[in-house]
């Protein structure tokens, strides 16, 4: 089989380009792979299948990943956590309204405050009945002490939530997608160095095992500098991800030098 891929390598005619106001040189040789792909055809059962079992399934896994993050890093509406009696026969709502402070928005409405709570009296707290006790109860305001109560009409819980990322911690979210951007790019130059020298095949699936096992860890980290870490290792993968697959299904379909021009 060598002996015959070479014999047709040697016979093939080299192609010529002519740019203008320069001598025409001889293109470079088509590789033995680029002739057999040429003889057996670009357009086979296997190229089929590749293209409907791995490259339009990895596409749509891979448009999934692309929205995973400000879905994860949605920060459900909250309030200060105030604790009260068990048997208190006031509402929820009632309690919040005698308890949390209102203040003015960016757009100039009245909401509940989100990082703030009356410094009340442990004796209101503890009170079965606060609502018939005067504001008195009220000591100023303060920070939110005992953590935050968080919507969970549509989130039952998102890191934003587990790890507290609110007031005075709220910049961790827009740092953990400055993160992101950061692994995407510098995991986009560094995989292409490592394809170059070990192979495109080779650094996808250590790729693909890298995401998957860091996409795994992640949900059980415990602290934000582990979630951030594993973050992180999860972008780096994301584009190379993608992109070094269908370098391969690309050279397989068309070859090394034409998968330049993308089929062309």
């Amino acid at each position: 089989m060598k002996e015959e891929l070479k014999e047709i390598e040697n016979n093939y005619p080299k192609f010529q380009r002519v740019e203008t106001e320069m001598e025409e040189e001889d293109w470079p040789r088509k590789s033995s792979f680029e002739i057999l792909l040429e003889e057996v055809g670009s357009e086979g059962k296997f190229q089929k299948i590749l293209i409907l079992c791995f490259m339009i399934p990895l596409a749509m896994i891979n448009s999934i990943g692309s929205s995973d993050t400000n879905l994860l890093l949605t920060t459900p509406s909250h309030s200060c956590h105030v604790p009260r009696s068990s048997s208190s026969n006031i509402t929820e709502e009632e309690w919040k309204n005698l308890t949390i402070p209102w203040e003015e928005n960016s757009l100039g409405e009245m909401v509940r405050s989100s990082c703030t709570m009356f410094n009340i009296t442990e004796e209101f707290s503890l009170s079965e009945d606060p609502s018939s006790n005067n504001l008195s109860h009220q000591k100023g305001i303060q920070g939110c002490k005992y953590g935050w109560d968080f919507d969970k009409s549509s989130w039952d819980e998102t890191p934003a939530t587990q790890f507290e990322w609110v007031c005075q911690d709220k910049y961790i979210v827009p740092f953990m997608f400055s993160l992101r951007y950061a692994g995407c790019a510098s995991g986009t130059l560094l995989f292409s160095l490592i394809s170059d020298r070990f192979g495109r095949k080779p650094t996808f699936f250590f790729v693909l095992l890298l995401h998957t096992t860091c996409s795994v860890i992640i949900t059980f980290a415990t602290t934000t500098f582990i979630f951030a870490i594993l973050e992180y290792l999860i972008s780096i993968c994301y584009y190379t991800f993608y992109q070094m697959a269908y370098i391969i299904v690309i050279e397989l379909l068309c070859g090394g030098k034409t998968s330049r021009l993308h089929c062309e």
